[in-house]
């Protein structure tokens, strides 16, 4: 039998997942934390998410949430001379992660989106970030084209402020949804994200969550924390220095393109039953294909897992053993 339990870097995130698995399933108790993370950090609902599901009825899927380097539909900078000219503003990408999170939901959950936006409303309570999760509930990722939200946007990293950010950007920012990519290494199968991170360099800190449910679904999500950005005070958010700026003698990074973010998610089945998820730091994709597939499992220092058997499930946090049990 399949088991419900909840693991993610951040307790209060493992605590909204937890009380939300409960009602509903494994994507619903994702998508509820990372919405919780985004109450929490201001940085998070403007930077990228990464998804990773596996179960019945929805195979191996992957759900791209990274933000996109912004300008569409927009005239061609002339692009900066030097480093020191560059407005923060220029660097504030296209945020796809309300629209991920929703995505996933729709397809996959069971909660309504006022069930799910519920734990992260109640923790923003009161403030303009609560507002915009109110509105986000109300109206899906469209909401941000909306002009309480997009005039805040524009104002804190639009034209007038050396930024390239345009509402044709957020129209256009939908998340892309996608098989995973399978390895297979004798009984064992590995599921991991198909896109491969390249040498730029991801300015966030990645925080994990991961769910799973007596179906046998199994939900991974990984979300960024940044220390640095722009500030957008009528909101209470901060968007992540995520563009690329355009620079003078340098080729411009075409709008719409995915801006650098890590994500090391990975599942490892045995005859189509999930035994374990692993989500961790930045690492290359053989040395966490390495780590999944270790026999016996240890979770990599600053992981998370959850090991599933018919007995329950285990949870590990990044050290040498594995931690308490949780049963369901």
């Amino acid at each position: 039998m399949s088991s419900r339990a909840t693991v993610a870097t951040e307790q209060v995130v493992e605590e909204v997942a937890h009380v939300i698995a409960a009602k509903g399933n494994a994507v619903d108790a994702a998508v509820a934390a990372v919405f919780a993370a985004a109450a929490v950090h201001p940085s998070v609902l403007l930077g990228p998410v990464h998804l990773l599901l596996v179960g019945q009825g929805i195979g191996h899927r992957a759900i791209d949430g990274r933000s996109l380097q912004p300008g569409r539909r927009a005239r061609r900078p002339r692009g900066f001379v030097d480093a020191a000219s560059i407005p923060p503003a220029a660097r504030v990408a296209s945020p796809r992660l309300p629209g991920a999170l929703l995505l996933a939901l729709a397809m996959h959950g069971k909660c309504t989106p006022g069930q799910v936006l519920g734990p992260a409303r109640d923790l923003a309570k009161g403030s303009a970030r609560g507002g915009v999760l109110a509105h986000l509930e109300r109206r899906g990722a469209p909401g941000l084209l909306d002009a309480a939200i997009w005039d805040a946007l524009a104002r804190a990293a639009g034209p007038l402020e050396g930024g390239l950010l345009t509402q044709a950007d957020l129209a256009d920012a939908r998340p892309d949804t996608t098989p995973c990519a399978l390895t297979r290494e004798g009984a064992d199968t590995f599921a991991h994200l198909p896109w491969v991170a390249d040498d730029r360099e991801a300015a966030g800190e990645s925080r994990i969550v991961i769910a799973s449910d007596r179906a046998g679904t199994v939900a991974l999500a990984a979300y960024e924390v940044h220390a640095h950005g722009v500030h957008v005070p009528d909101l209470d958010l901060v968007a992540p220095l995520q563009a690329t700026p355009v620079c003078r003698g340098t080729p411009r990074v075409a709008p719409g393109t995915p801006c650098a973010s890590w994500a090391a998610l990975a599942v490892r089945e045995k005859e189509g039953v999930v035994e374990i998820a692993l989500g961790g730091p930045r690492q290359p994709l053989a040395a966490l294909l390495r780590a999944v597939g270790a026999h016996p499992f240890v979770s990599p220092p600053g992981s998370v897992a959850l090991l599933l058997s018919r007995r329950g499930a285990q949870v590990a946090r990044g050290g040498p053993s594995p931690a308490h049990p949780e049963n369901a």
